[in-house]
């Protein structure tokens, strides 16, 4: 599979960046609504999300199979594993930004990755092999997270 840069760049600036720019543009006129709108765009963001995560599968039952017969979850857990780490060394020598880093790159951007595939690739395996990246990331990260918060909480108590 393949796909040019342009097509990618396209959907990133119409489903990204104008919305984010629309956004901050209507935070500033009009803060209010923008609170406003914030809770249903967020909202929708959710219910969408979990319809994607619950219907992709049902939908493409076998393929996801044949995906994780082929070591896609093994593969998904090493990507996942690596990113953070690579935040991790990349994060500075603060404890606090590697931290932040480290799970910023261990949890891919599922929203913007879906919105890629779905409007350049149609095999629906990019789309499922997506989605068997957030599962194999979510046992990573809430683990990382649990880590850091007690490292952080030690800390704190330590210099309390």
């Amino acid at each position: 599979m393949s796909v040019g840069a342009g097509p990618i760049i396209i959907t990133l600036v119409c489903t990204v960046l104008v919305p984010l720019l629309l956004g901050l543009q209507l935070r500033v006129r009009l803060p209010r609504h923008a609170d406003r709108l914030q809770f249903y765009m967020q909202s929708l963001s959710t219910v969408s999300m979990l319809l994607l995560v619950t219907l992709l599968p049902i939908q493409h039952w076998q393929e996801l199979q044949d995906i994780s017969r082929g070591g896609a979850f093994p593969a998904a857990a090493l990507f996942i594993a690596l990113a953070a780490c690579g935040g991790w060394l990349l994060g500075g020598p603060h404890a606090a930004p590697r931290r932040m880093l480290s799970l910023s790159c261990g949890q891919p951007n599922l929203a913007a990755a879906m919105m890629i595939a779905s409007q350049n690739f149609k095999d629906p395996r990019v789309a499922l092999m997506l989605l068997v990246i957030l599962l194999a990331s979510l046992p990573i990260v809430v683990s990382l997270s649990l880590l850091y918060a007690r490292q952080g909480s030690r800390n704190a108590t330590r210099h309390a």
